[in-house]
């Protein structure tokens, strides 16, 4: 039987003037396994991900039913993140500073997690910059030297390199190139396919899902409308919601070709 690594049973997010943004969202994830969260702009998907690891705008406010990792039940996922649960935030500007180099701040974050030393954290750094196709030389640069793509890679290897058991990217593709994109989600399937890794990737990109996913559930105005298995997308299994979202693709597909 597959096991559940994490879960959270009816999620609510609202201002705190009490407007609802998220209601009664549940979901549930597995061991070794692609996760997708998939909607629209304005879904709730982002807002969800947040609320899994308690990174809400202070403006907002999140309450649950349950949160579970590995069968134990949490108030908070706060003192997970890092090691065991790892945070690729689609804001990728806001995850270094401008006055020190890249290259050292990523060994900081190294060693707040393990009691290493200065070398062995930088030589985790440079294997986890080659897994996202960077030289360890860039990380020599500061922060505004860099574009946005390579800044995003670096967000990336900023996880990757603490090997979390499970992985919640918010649109971690959505700045990269189409190649780079394309390698990086290669080897986000690879984690889960051979290290036993879970991941929950929040995308707009149906493509994706239906590619890679093993598991997809769909957001519409706050609300979990749909939960598909790769079986349920092959066999048309699903909501008339979702049937358009998948038939809106395929239209927009073939003008572009």
């Amino acid at each position: 039987m597959t096991e559940e690594i994490l879960s959270v049973e009816h999620l609510n997010v609202a201002t705190e003037t009490g407007e609802p943004l998220v209601q009664d969202v549940s979901l549930t994830l597995l061991r070794g396994h692609l996760h997708m969260l998939i909607g629209e702009s304005g879904s709730g998907k982002s807002l969800t991900a947040k609320a899994l690891i308690g990174a809400l705008p202070n403006d907002l406010h999140s309450s649950m039913e349950a949160l579970c990792y590995q069968g134990k039940q949490l108030k908070s996922t706060t003192a997970l993140l890092g090691r065991k649960i790892g945070y690729i935030d689609q804001d990728y500007t806001h995850s270094f500073n401008n006055h020190t180099r890249l290259d050292k701040q990523l060994a900081e974050i190294y060693r707040y997690h393990f009691q290493v030393s200065r070398q062995q954290a930088q030589r985790r750094v440079t294997q986890a910059l080659k897994r996202v196709n960077l030289e360890s030389t860039i990380a020599h640069a500061y922060r505004f030297e860099l574009s946005g793509g390579q800044l995003a890679r670096i967000q990336i290897a900023s996880v990757l390199m603490l090997n979390p058991e499970v992985i919640i990217a918010d649109e971690p593709l959505a700045s990269l190139d189409v190649l780079t994109g394309k390698a990086i989600m290669e080897l986000l399937t690879h984690l889960t396919a051979t290290h036993d890794q879970t991941l929950l990737l929040i995308t707009h990109d149906l493509s994706q899902a239906q590619q890679h996913s093993d598991v997809i559930d769909v957001m519409k105005a706050g609300q979990h409308v749909d939960h598909l298995t790769t079986e349920d997308v092959g066999q048309q299994r699903m909501t008339d919601y979702t049937r358009q979202l998948f038939a809106a693709r395929k239209r927009l597909t073939k003008e572009q070709s």
